[in-house]
């Protein structure tokens, strides 16, 4: 869960610069008009100026709870409370910033013109009615994803890391996790299937044991001294990593054939997916027997014993 937080909060990062160049071009324009029409130094414009920051703070909240909710919801990972006071508290610095700027920048024209005393109100009722906001749009995205995560047992990516012995900073690099959780959530959904039961049981072993290569590649030992020998052992992690993800793609094939009536299955690409599945192993031959429990899968789908 936490490299899923580090991933939004880097998309958040973008976001509020977006957001920031977009209110630079907007009084950008204010600035040019009012110039032209010999009304800069008006209360007018630096109320149109004022209102601009404010489109941007109400854009910016709006565009990071919808970053929040399209990756939660991709990765199905719920909205907790930790989470939850995080972001409003780095949202509610972030936003009173952009007026700190404001302030740093327009305030001696306020000053100028009287208006010192408004636009510390204006500041101040932002504020309330920003937090206020905050409040009400976490809450009810928290709310929002609840309802959609209970209506089927999707497993977290910190859950599919625990499974399937891997990090899950690796497995998100290699893409697997939402893969990984379609393939469990089928599972749990067909778990009343005796015959699938088993099948399913075989195929999580089979990539435990699959991911566990990587981990036993991963360990130090021997003598990594020389350039050639580090290059090596990248090699060989590298290549179990790949391992990995092929298994996953050509299995998820094989599962792709399941639900359908026998009739229905395409026994010849089936058979082409077992034999690209073996043919994986040909490069790791002292973990053959991780195929013994895949087999049942391929036997189930072509009715092949």
């Amino acid at each position: 869960m936490e490299e899923i937080d580090k991933r939004i909060d880097l998309l958040i990062k973008d976001k509020l610069q977006e957001k920031l160049q977009e209110n630079s071009v907007r009084g950008g324009k204010i600035n040019v008009r009012y110039t032209t029409s010999n009304k800069k130094n008006t209360p007018e414009r630096l109320n149109d100026l004022f209102k601009c920051h404010e489109k941007t703070i109400r854009d910016s909240v709006r565009g990071v709870l919808e970053i929040e909710k399209m990756i939660r919801m991709k990765y199905r990972v719920p909205l907790n409370e930790e989470r939850k006071i995080t972001l409003t508290a780095y949202l509610e610095m972030e936003m009173q910033l952009i007026f700190v700027k404001f302030v740093k920048k327009f305030g001696f024209e306020f000053k100028n013109l009287g208006l010192e005393e408004d636009l510390k109100n204006g500041i101040e009722e932002n504020r309330v009615k920003t937090s206020q906001n905050l409040l009400t749009q976490i809450q009810k995205l928290s709310d929002y994803l609840n309802r959609e995560f209970s209506e089927v047992d999707v497993l977290t990516p910190s859950q599919i890391s625990k499974l399937y012995v891997m990090e899950e900073k690796v497995l998100s690099e290699m893409g697997l996790i939402i893969p990984l959780q379609h393939m469990n959530l089928y599972f749990e959904e067909n778990a009343g299937n005796q015959t699938y039961r088993k099948v399913f049981d075989n195929i999580q072993t089979a990539f435990r044991d699959t991911c566990r290569i990587s981990k036993d590649r991963e360990k130090p030992g021997g003598d990594l001294i020389s350039v050639e020998a580090r290059k090596a052992k990248k090699l060989n992690v590298a290549r179990a990593y790949r391992l990995i993800k092929d298994l996953m793609i050509n299995v998820k094939s094989l599962l792709d054939q399941l639900p359908l009536a026998p009739e229905r299955r395409n026994l010849e690409m089936a058979d082409k997916y077992w034999q690209g599945i073996q043919s994986l192993f040909d490069d790791f031959p002292e973990h053959k027997n991780i195929l013994d429990s895949i087999q049942p899968l391929y036997e189930t789908v072509t009715g092949k014993n």
